[in-house]
């Protein structure tokens, strides 16, 4: 093999920041997906035991896990749009505009 094939194969096994963007979005909807379904599933064990003590643990959990799951859903979409950073027109406009100095 000579180093052009060897650089390329490097560049295959790398991940892309397209591919990370994925990855996130993915962990990102799993997470609220999930906490969607196991509100449900924890209020049917609530109106089935008569019991508010299973829905209060479950909310101190629900809550911090849902917020992290929408970060990384945006942050997952974000990366996945701008993983070659901002297009060379779009930073040319951005530089003549008004507030640029």
């Amino acid at each position: 093999m000579n180093e052009g094939e060897d650089q390329r194969h490097a560049d295959e096994e790398r991940p892309t920041w397209k591919r990370v963007g994925k990855i996130l979005f993915v962990v990102g909807l799993i997470l609220i997906v999930s906490n969607g379904i196991l509100a449900i599933l924890a209020g049917f064990a609530e109106a089935y035991s008569e019991s508010m003590i299973l829905v209060s643990v479950y909310n101190q959990y629900a809550y911090p896990t849902t917020i992290v799951g929408v970060f990384l859903l945006i942050l997952g979409i974000l990366t996945y749009l701008w993983a070659d950073g901002l297009h060379r027109e779009f930073v040319w406009s951005m530089k003549t505009g008004p507030y640029y100095k």
